[in-house]
């Protein structure tokens, strides 16, 4: 019985693996981070918070990094600068928040919780999809944006304190027609002026 020899890799292969062997260079990648941190806008776009948004750049932050989640990469680093960049290019052509002033808008409600635990989880979603329409609706036609939701309530945007104003007290009075198993909402609403970072589809800082 003779030994087969080892099988030598293809042109292709040994092209692929000189390639990995170049974009996960150290010295490349430290480059591009340096790179990076001079560039405007977010340098740690890329991670789960910052591309927790369901706009462009978090969609396709959220892709590339998925692409080579356990090595370091230089391609990657160089298409999270790009994203980077367009990002911050956006925010400074008035297409992004940024550091651009914002009315923020919180609202829950009162006593949901002694109430859901009553009545039930069947009558909670009703109400708080009900809830949620006429919310949506008022945001909506007041030129504001929902963050995100939070469980009873929500966190809304808006570019004018007087817009944020008017959605929450129409949305006071909409929720005044509700009425689940004999139960009307009511609701608490606290509006700030502010400058907020807005990080992936969040806003973070002092003034939230």
């Amino acid at each position: 019985m003779t030994d087969r020899p080892p099988e030598q890799p293809t042109r292709g292969e040994r092209a692929r693996d000189r390639a990995v062997r170049i974009d996960s260079s150290p010295r490349l990648v430290e480059a591009i981070e340096r790179l990076r941190r001079r560039l405007p806008g977010d340098d740690r776009l890329g991670d789960d918070l910052s591309t927790a948004g369901r706009d462009p750049v978090a969609f396709a932050g959220r892709e590339l990094t998925a692409l080579e989640p356990d090595r370091p990469s230089a391609v990657q680093g160089l298409g999270l600068g790009a994203l980077q960049l367009w990002q911050a290019l956006s925010e400074k052509s008035g297409r992004g928040h940024g550091d651009r002033p914002v009315a923020i808008l919180f609202t829950d409600l009162v006593d949901f919780s002694k109430w859901a635990l009553e009545a039930g989880d069947e009558l909670a979603v009703q109400l708080l999809r009900e809830v949620g329409t006429v919310l949506s609706d008022e945001i909506g036609d007041h030129h504001g944006e929902i963050v995100k939701r939070l469980g009873d309530g929500l966190m809304a945007v808006f570019d004018e304190p007087q817009d944020a104003v008017e959605a929450a007290l129409d949305g006071v009075a909409g929720l005044a027609a509700i009425e689940i198993d004999g139960h009307t909402p009511r609701m608490r609403a606290g509006i700030h002026f502010g400058t907020p970072r807005r990080l992936g589809g969040d806003y973070l800082g002092v003034d939230v």
